[in-house]
C-alpha cells in the first residue's frame, strides 16, 4: 500500500507540467508587477503600496495578483526542480547547468524577498533591516554584498527597488536562459492556474501590516 502511494506521488510529480505552470505564474507576476510599479514610489514605500489599494483602478487586485503569482512562480519552480531530481528516466544534467539553475533559484528567492521588503510595512521593513545587519556582520564580503543588494541604511528602498525591478530579474534570466529558451509557454496551457490566481486575487488582499505604536514584535511572512 505504501509503495503504491509512493509510486503514485512520484508519477504525479514527474508527469505534471510544473515548469510550464511556473512560467505562466511568472508571466502573471510580470504583468501585474508592471501595473504595480506605475504607482510605487521607493521614497514613500508604505504610503505608495497601501494607497495603491485605494487610488489606482483595481489596485488591490493588481497588488494581490502580483503577490500570489510571484509566490506561485517560486513554489512551482521548486516542485519542478524536485520532479527533475526524482525522474530517473532523464539523462543526467551537466554540472554547469545544475549550478546555473540552482543559482537561478537563489535569484528567484531574492526577488521574492526584495518584494516583501518593498511593501515598507512593519514586517517588510523589519525583515530588510535584519537581512542588512546580517550581511554587514559577515567578514570580508558582507559590506560588498549589502551594497549590492540592500544598502537600506544609506539609500532607503532605492537599491532594493532597483534590484527587484531590474537587477535580480536580469540575473535570474541570465542564469535560467539556457533552460527556459528551449520551451515555448502560453498561458492557454494552464487555464485553471490562471483563473485560480485571478479569482484568489479578487477575493483575498495581499498582506500589509501597518506600524503600531508600542508594538515591538512583528510576525513573519
Amino acid at each position: 500500500m505504501g509503495q503504491s502511494i509512493g509510486s503514485a506521488v512520484r508519477r504525479f510529480l514527474i508527469e505534471s507540467r510544473w515548469g510550464t505552470s511556473s512560467m505562466v505564474a511568472l508571466y502573471l507576476s510580470l504583468i501585474s508587477g508592471v501595473v504595480v510599479s506605475l504607482q510605487y514610489d521607493s521614497a514613500h514605500p508604505y504610503y505608495s503600496a497601501s494607497s495603491l489599494d485605494i487610488l489606482a483602478p483595481f489596485g488591490a487586485f493588481w497588488r494581490a495578483l502580483h503577490f500570489f503569482a510571484s509566490q506561485a512562480f517560486f513554489i512551482l519552480a521548486v516542485i519542478h526542480l524536485v520532479a527533475v531530481v526524482v525522474d530517473r528516466s532523464r539523462a543526467p544534467m551537466a554540472f554547469n547547468r545544475w549550478l546555473l539553475l540552482t543559482l537561478s533559484m537563489v535569484a528567484a528567492l531574492l526577488l521574492l524577498f526584495t518584494g516583501y521588503i518593498l511593501r515598507g510595512d512593519a514586517t517588510g521593513s523589519s525583515a530588510g533591516m535584519i537581512a542588512e545587519n546580517i550581511l554587514l556582520s559577515l567578514p570580508l564580503m558582507g559590506g560588498l554584498l549589502d551594497s549590492l543588494l540592500f544598502s537600506m541604511i544609506d539609500e532607503g528602498m532605492k537599491r532594493v527597488y532597483a534590484n527587484h525591478l531590474i537587477g535580480l530579474g536580469l540575473l535570474w534570466l541570465a542564469l535560467a536562459w539556457d533552460h527556459i529558451r528551449r520551451y515555448r509557454v502560453n498561458w492557454r496551457q494552464q487555464p485553471v492556474l490562471v483563473l485560480s490566481l485571478i479569482a484568489l486575487s479578487a477575493l483575498i488582499s495581499a498582506p500589509m501590516e501597518p506600524e503600531r505604536l508600542g508594538v515591538f514584535h512583528t510576525n513573519g511572512p
